[in-house]
C-alpha cells in the first residue's frame, strides 16, 4: 500500500493550471517539521502536492502561504536536474486535504465563479 499522510506549512502556491484535456491543476509545497536532534532544530521536509480537477478549483483559493494543511495520499518520487546536479522530491498525488488554519483566504479575480460550501469536498 502506497499512503502518506504530512502537515505542514504552505510554501510556494504555482498558479492554477489546465491541462490541454482542460483538466485544472494545482501544485504547492507543504514544509513539514522533522523531529530536533542532539537539541538542535531541524531543517523542514519539503513535499511537493499536487491537486486536480475540481479539488483544485475549489481549494486553490484556500492553499495560502503560510496556512496550516495536512494530506493524505500516494507518495512518488520526482528526479529533475537543477544547476547541473541531480535531485529528487517528494510528491503527494491525490490526496485527501484538510485545512487546518494559518494564512488568509486569497481574494478571487473577477469573474472567478463563486464556490458555496456545497462545493467544498470536506
Amino acid at each position: 500500500m502506497n499512503s502518506c499522510t504530512f502537515a505542514g506549512r504552505v510554501g510556494s502556491v504555482k498558479e492554477l493550471k489546465r491541462t490541454q484535456g482542460g483538466e485544472a491543476v494545482l501544485n504547492f509545497s507543504l514544509a513539514v517539521d522533522r523531529a530536533p536532534r542532539n537539541g538542535e532544530k531541524q531543517k523542514p521536509l519539503w513535499v511537493e502536492v499536487a491537486l486536480w480537477g475540481k479539488q483544485a478549483e475549489v481549494l486553490q483559493p484556500y492553499v495560502v502561504t503560510g496556512g496550516i494543511i495536512a494530506v493524505t495520499g500516494e507518495v512518488d518520487l520526482r528526479t529533475f536536474e537543477y544547476n547541473g546536479e541531480n535531485r529528487t522530491s517528494l510528491i503527494v498525488k491525490f490526496p485527501r486535504v484538510k485545512l487546518l488554519g494559518g494564512g488568509q483566504k486569497q481574494e478571487r479575480e473577477s469573474g472567478a465563479a463563486e464556490v458555496g460550501d456545497e462545493d467544498i469536498p470536506f
